[in-house]
């Protein structure tokens, strides 16, 4: 005799229900249901990623200006010096044809560059508008200048 007969006799086996996940055909409004949520999905993933994808551009850009703001902080400690807004006069060098830019606070001279073509002849009709960024300059040390201060013609 078998086991389910033997649990059959005593009277113990008994009728059970129970749930199964099993694989079922979708219905046509089912399937339909399913595209439409898929087609949602994709969208809502495709938006995701942009965020995740802007979200790491911010930080990179905050972690290298963070970066520079430190690299500024230990280059100004190191030379007890750091780069700044200064207000500038630039004039003309007349015995030189010549244009200079001095620092007004310090009255220091920090640039001296050859006049255009253009400047010259204007300087000559008596009608100089300065350019204090022309095309090709020659810049010296913006930090620390070697020369007197240049008086105004």
């Amino acid at each position: 005799m078998c086991d389910t007969q033997r649990v059959h006799e005593r009277g113990v086996m008994k009728k059970t229900t129970i749930t199964k996940t099993l694989k079922c055909k979708l219905t046509d409004v089912e399937w339909v249901d399913r595209a439409n949520e898929l087609a949602n999905r994709l969208s809502d993933f495709k938006r995701m990623e942009e965020r995740h994808k802007n979200t790491r551009a911010d930080m990179k850009a905050e972690k290298e200006n963070a970066s520079k703001f430190i690299g500024d902080l230990v280059d100004a400690l190191k030379t007890s010096e750091e780069e700044r807004e200064v207000k500038c006069e630039v004039m003309p060098d007349l015995k030189k044809d010549e244009i200079v830019t001095v620092r007004l606070d310090t009255k220091d001279e920090i640039e001296r560059r050859p006049m255009t073509q253009a400047e010259v002849k204007k300087q000559h009709q008596g009608d100089l508008a300065l350019d204090p960024k022309p095309a090709k300059r020659q810049k010296k040390n913006s930090r620390k200048a070697t020369h007197p201060p240049v008086e105004a013609p």
